[in-house]
């Protein structure tokens, strides 16, 4: 009996290790792979941008408007800054806030047209401020021209100007080139021409082989293309514009072609120019299924590495941050401090490497993509001060 009880106490530390080792691997390999399916999910399926009224109005007085978010986890109703609202007989721009609670928020309100909104209206909070394309946004005319990727023709928007410096101009994942006019129309008024640029995976474009955003892997032919397009039509030069993931695709761009040397200057908003460090960024901020805790960093890595084999991603390709030594042009940085999506800490970090091009300009309040919404008279002034030297 003795004996018995011996030998069981010693077998106990193996059964434990045992189970232990069963409960990290289904941990792991379970919580890894489910984690891997919102990768997939949020960050490579291609989803083009659709309108959506999630927001209500509940209260109009004269110069303000009163709207309850229809969803707690949005957050474009309290966000810093001047903001387009939409619905489906006009539109305007909100700016102040003067009052709000957790689902609702007055702020200021401006009537741009169609009819006024009323109570019950259904409207949705747009950051690109404006509803329609270039030509309604900066009441000029404007040329729908077609330019050729390796894929096929491709869909692209003309603001004609007098300089032979074109700015060609590339939105970020799961959006279009009405991401880009707030930066445009800035160019158009200094006299660039700027072509505003579809790529693949966009709504009505050809997508890319492998069904995946590819976070500019694949995507810097399509630039490329963009970029003969311009020089084909008397640019002698181009300034690059890029939009969250849109960065990276011109960064990609300025590390793989020939036409890279054509390139004057670059200008990032928000750059998604890490992915590996976004995904990071955007994990943290989750939390465990059922548990409710946090996703542990080492989780976060397991998922990537099952989303490497799954959906074909080299984190290394798409670090452009880490290449950063191979830069040869300006570039100038607009980032959000309070960014969710894209952590501003890679845009830091490329500044202090490459101090001697890189200038980065930080926006205190500014969300995602937002900077410009949040003072327009400085990201104004930055991008002509920028585009002067150049």
């Amino acid at each position: 009996m003795s004996r018995y009880t011996s030998e069981t106490r010693r077998r106990w530390p193996k059964v434990i290790l045992w189970l232990v080792a069963i409960v990290l691997a289904l941990f792991f390999g379970g919580g890894g792979w489910y984690f891997s399916d919102q990768l997939k999910a949020d960050a490579f399926d291609v989803k083009p941008h659709v309108r959506e009224y999630r927001a209500t109005v509940t209260q109009v007085d004269p110069g303000s408007v009163t709207i309850a978010q229809g969803d707690p986890t949005d957050g474009e109703l309290f966000n810093t800054g001047v903001f387009g609202l939409v619905w489906e007989s006009g539109y305007g721009t909100v700016s102040d806030i003067s009052t709000q609670t957790d689902m609702e928020a007055t702020r200021t309100f401006t009537l741009q047209g169609g009819n006024p909104p009323t109570i019950g209206t259904k409207v949705d909070i747009d950051p690109w401020i404006y509803p329609d394309d270039y030509a309604a946004a900066l009441g000029i005319e404007i040329q729908r021209v077609e330019y050729l990727s390796p894929l096929g023709a491709m869909d692209a928007v003309l603001v004609p100007g007098t300089s032979t410096t074109w700015a060609v101009l590339v939105h970020g994942k799961n959006a279009d080139p009405r991401e880009t006019i707030r930066l445009g129309g800035i160019l158009s008024e200094a006299g660039y021409p700027v072509l505003a640029i579809t790529h693949r995976n966009d709504l009505d474009q050809p997508g890319d082989a492998s069904g995946y955003h590819r976070y500019g892997v694949t995507e810097w032919q399509d630039l490329e293309g963009a970029v003969d397009y311009a020089f084909s039509q008397g640019a002698d030069e181009v300034i690059l514009g890029g939009f969250s993931t849109g960065a990276a695709i011109v960064l990609s761009f300025l590390e793989h072609s020939e036409r890279a040397e054509a390139v004057s200057g670059v200008m990032l908003d928000s750059p998604n120019i890490d992915f590996g460090a976004t995904v990071n960024h955007v994990a943290a901020r989750r939390s465990l299924p059922l548990i409710g805790l946090p996703v542990p960093p080492p989780l976060t890595w397991v998922a990537k590495t099952i989303g490497s084999f799954r959906f074909d991603v080299d984190w290394a390709a798409i670090d452009y941050i880490a290449r950063a030594d191979t830069l040869a042009v300006p570039i100038l940085i607009l980032h959000g401090v309070e960014d969710q999506s894209v952590p501003i800490e890679t845009s830091r970090e490329l500044a202090a490497m490459r101090p001697d091009l890189v200038t980065l300009v930080e926006f205190e309040g500014a969300k995602h993509v937002q900077s410009w919404n949040v003072d327009q008279e400085r990201y104004r002034d930055e991008v002509l001060a920028f585009a002067a030297e150049l």
